[in-house]
C-alpha cells in the first residue's frame, strides 16, 4: 500500500515538473523562514538571562527628536544614573558604562586602546558576571 502511494507521488512529480518545483520551493522557503523567525525569537527571549535578576534589569536609551529626524542611541548623559537613583525610589542601583581611551600596564608591557569600556561601582552588584579573581563587591572601590 505504501509502495503504491510513493509510486503515485513520483508519477505526479514527474508529470507536473513546474508545478512540483513551485510547490516544493514554496514549502522549503516557508520552512526556512519559520525556522529563522523561531531562532530569532528564541535568542531574544533568552538574551542576558544568565544574570541572576535579569527580570529587574533595564537599560535606558536616549532618543533625540529634531525637525523631521529621530536619533536613537544606547548612550545617556553620565549624570543620569545618579539622578535616577536620587529621584526615583524604584531604582535600586544604577551603573554607568561608557567608552574612553586608556592605557593598560602589566609589568613592562603597555597597551593603548581608544575603546576601553569603563563601568561604575554598582556594575558587579547589578550583573552577575563570574570573576576570575577578587571580590565582586569591592572590585570597583579603588583606583590605582
Amino acid at each position: 500500500m505504501l509502495k503504491n502511494y510513493i509510486k503515485i507521488a513520483w508519477r505526479n512529480l514527474v508529470k507536473g515538473k513546474i508545478y512540483s518545483f513551485i510547490n516544493i520551493t514554496g514549502l522549503a522557503v516557508g520552512i526556512a523562514c519559520c525556522l529563522l523567525i523561531g531562532l530569532y525569537v528564541f535568542q531574544q527571549l533568552r538574551f542576558d538571562r544568565f544574570n541572576e535578576h535579569s527580570n529587574r534589569i533595564y537599560r535606558v536609551n536616549y532618543v533625540n527628536k529634531y525637525g523631521n529626524g529621530v536619533t536613537k542611541l544606547a548612550q545617556t548623559p553620565i549624570a543620569l544614573a545618579g539622578f535616577l537613583k536620587r529621584n526615583f525610589s524604584e531604582v535600586e542601583k544604577a551603573a554607568k558604562i561608557f567608552k574612553q581611551p586608556g592605557v593598560v600596564r602589566l609589568a613592562s608591557h603597555q597597551m593603548f586602546d581608544e575603546n576601553f569600556l569603563v563601568a561604575g561601582k554598582d556594575f558587579f552588584k547589578i550583573f552577575s558576571f563570574h570573576l576570575r579573581g577578587g571580590n565582586p563587591g569591592s572590585v570597583m572601590s579603588s583606583r590605582d
